[in-house]
């Protein structure tokens, strides 16, 4: 669940709900065994998020106007708690959605360097003014390459491939 959720939304699934056994505690990479460090590396880890851009809660737009505490909302303090939450997350992939171009040049394409991920960010041409935000993705540099990159109007596809040559 969003910790800003918009009224309006509604989070619907097709897939069945299931709550993790409460005897599977999650254990930090350092903990886990050889086996289980395999296991975690055979596997791709993606995570998809939608980051709430600026441009839909300042200047009086009220698409967020139900969230009182502002301060948790600020993008300095916002985005460094972002960024932070994302490389906590070790995935090797983050989509990230509602992402504000400028954002990206200056904050997220930069301090997630700093964690080992490269970037790319939506172009299309009516990136601008009226169009302030789109979709960017991030991969670990050390496991994965980008091998081809689509751009369309709201969507962008980037097809990665890991160090076996496996798209």
């Amino acid at each position: 669940s969003h910790p800003y959720p918009h009224p309006h939304h509604q989070q619907t699934s097709t897939m069945p709900h299931t709550n993790p056994a409460p005897s599977s505690p999650v254990v930090a990479a350092e903990d886990q065994q050889p086996d289980q460090l395999a296991a975690r590396r055979a596997a791709l880890n993606i995570m998809s998020w939608n980051v709430l851009s600026e441009c839909y809660f300042k200047d009086g737009k009220g698409d967020y106007g139900h969230v009182q505490d502002t301060a948790s909302i600020e993008w300095e303090q916002r985005s460094n708690r972002l960024v932070q939450m994302m490389a906590a997350s070790q995935a090797d992939v983050i989509c990230l959605q509602e992402c504000e171009f400028s954002h990206f040049e200056s904050c997220y394409k930069p301090k997630l360097a700093e964690y080992g991920y490269a970037g790319l960010c939506q172009a299309h041409k009516k990136r601008g003014d009226n169009h302030p935000q789109g979709v960017a993705t991030f991969w670990k540099e050390a496991g994965l390459t980008l091998v081809h990159a689509l751009h369309r109007s709201r969507t962008m596809t980037a097809s990665l491939a890991d160090s076996q040559g496996r798209t």
